[in-house]
């Protein structure tokens, strides 16, 4: 399933998502909306689309932070700004930071509660302690307190975490034995570039891995924070939900978007999500592919906005914005997990499909590529290699 991954400038893009029914879910973010904008978003929702599944990103990870880019946090009652480490010593103190986050999540009414979590670096560090503490008093006193919402636990991760596969499979012994519904789970990357690629394949063979053992061997709810196009790999392993959002903050977390002021930048250029390349190319690449090739139908993702680029002249003269270009890329999403993952019934049918896909898209690439039509590096295929060889080294190891 597709969550809509909230952040800055809202407007009616969720709204839009839901109508379209590119969406199933939600992942709220505070940081993103006043605490009274959010109460009134939360209960409009409740009243207009009920079976929509809503997921409060409490965030609190932002709290060791210095110099935090918290927003609209400290408008949240549980938000307690910036903490050292120390404050996260001592039943007392752990209590009052659960409490206050679970009781407010209780409050608004969400599908699910989440509990607080801080950023991990390695599965050895300090932090990590501090994350299984706050996950087990988060399960006491949802349980102590016989809250009816179900509990999931938050985990932030950095990617090289994953690089050690003896610690990933320590660190899953611990979290696999937690009493909660599930794990809402985001990877924080170390690139802020826009692309699909894992530098390193053990570390994607590692989230695969984990993703797996949570969901099917252990029958967790698992929903993955922050996903773009590898989000189809993760829900091919037994993943529950991917969150996505608008823009490419939303759809790829790095820690140095939480903590250094934005400094603007330019505005992005408009894009086309294709997922028979399981990638977004620029317009302008799109636009040089209907004229050097006969390739357009095939890298087309068959979404509702297709229409406005086969009838015009050609795709750059096509009305195109980046409010099309970021619905376009939910429809895109939730049209590549129609065909790849919801088909199949079974883990190994899905990644045959996943690594078929992978697959055409690479053959799609060398029709490219052997028209020479040039690539900018984010739209190169360098990711599928990566993602094909992470998958074969988790299908030996689960034996899927």
């Amino acid at each position: 399933m597709l969550f809509a991954q909230h952040g800055f400038g809202k407007s009616n893009k969720i709204d839009r998502g839901l109508a379209s029914n590119h969406l199933s879910g939600i992942i709220l973010s505070p940081k993103d909306e006043t605490e009274q904008n959010m109460r009134n978003f939360v209960q409009t929702l409740q009243m207009t689309n009920p079976n929509i599944e809503t997921l409060f990103d409490n965030q609190l990870y932002h709290v060791p932070f210095n110099n935090a880019n918290d927003r609209n946090l400290p408008s949240y009652p549980y938000y307690p700004g910036h903490l050292s480490l120390s404050a996260f010593r001592g039943t007392g103190q752990l209590r009052k930071i659960t409490s206050n986050v679970i009781d407010y999540q209780d409050s608004l009414g969400t599908s699910y509660i989440t509990s607080p979590c801080i950023l991990i670096s390695n599965f050895t560090d300090r932090e990590t302690q501090i994350v299984l503490n706050l996950a087990q008093d988060s399960i006491d006193y949802h349980r102590d307190n016989r809250i009816q919402n179900p509990l999931v636990i938050s985990l932030l991760i950095n990617e090289n975490a994953f690089l050690d596969t003896l610690q990933v499979n320590q660190f899953l012994n611990e979290i696999s034995v937690l009493d909660a519904t599930g794990f809402y789970i985001t990877i924080a990357r170390n690139s802020p570039a826009y692309n699909q690629i894992f530098d390193n394949k053990t570390v994607l063979t590692n989230i695969l891995t984990s993703i797996y053992s949570l969901a099917e061997i252990n029958e967790y709810k698992v929903i993955m924070g922050y996903s773009d196009f590898v989000g189809i790999p993760f829900l091919s392993v037994g993943a529950y939900a991917i969150g996505s959002g608008w823009h490419n903050g939303l759809r790829r977390f790095t820690v140095q978007q939480r903590i250094l002021p934005s400094s603007g930048g330019r505005q992005p250029r408009h894009r086309y999500s294709s997922w028979p390349l399981l990638n977004s190319i620029l317009m302008s690449e799109l636009d040089t592919i209907s004229n050097s090739t006969t390739l357009l139908p095939q890298i087309l993702s068959g979404t509702s906005y297709d229409t406005r680029i086969l009838t015009a002249s050609n795709p750059l003269s096509a009305p195109w914005d980046r409010d099309t270009g970021h619905m376009q890329h939910w429809e895109a999403l939730c049209n590549g997990i129609t065909h790849i993952v919801s088909p199949h019934n079974d883990i190994s049918s899905k990644l045959d499909a996943m690594q078929q896909t992978i697959a055409n898209a690479l053959g799609l690439y060398s029709l490219l590529n052997a028209s020479y039509v040039p690539l900018e590096h984010s739209s190169q295929p360098h990711h599928l290699t990566i993602w094909n060889d992470s998958i074969n080294d988790f299908r030996k190891q689960a034996n899927v």
